[in-house]
């Protein structure tokens, strides 16, 4: 994920349902801190979190195989601003930078896949 500084695992060296990321991001001068609990583990095929930091909401990793062969990775997220950060207005606005985030960092995971 290009945004984020820092991840860790609580505990560490421990993943699974319950476990809690502590993320911290950077998307130009603005720092946050995020913290998220694993709410689904399949390996190999999916992985979900809830928000529960700053900015709420879930977010899931999807692997699903292609025919024909490979693999396509689905990156959900519906996150929730506090009024601190401008509510729904500031979702809106942050919306098209947070995208274009996203879509940089699977572009980086899929080149360092190939």
């Amino acid at each position: 994920m290009r945004d984020a500084v820092a991840v860790h695992v609580d505990p560490p060296g421990e993943a699974g349902v319950g476990s809690i990321l502590k993320a911290e991001s950077r998307y130009g001068p603005i720092r946050l801190s995020d913290q998220m609990e694993v709410t689904e583990w399949l390996p190999r095929v999916t992985i979900g979190v809830r928000h529960i930091g700053l900015v709420s909401g879930e977010g899931r990793f999807l692997l699903e195989e292609i025919e024909g062969g490979g693999t396509a990775l689905i990156w959900e997220e519906h996150l929730r601003f506090p009024t601190v950060l401008g509510g729904p207005v500031g979702e809106r606005i942050a919306a098209p930078m947070l995208r274009s985030v996203f879509r940089a960092s699977l572009r980086a995971f899929a080149a360092r896949h190939a």
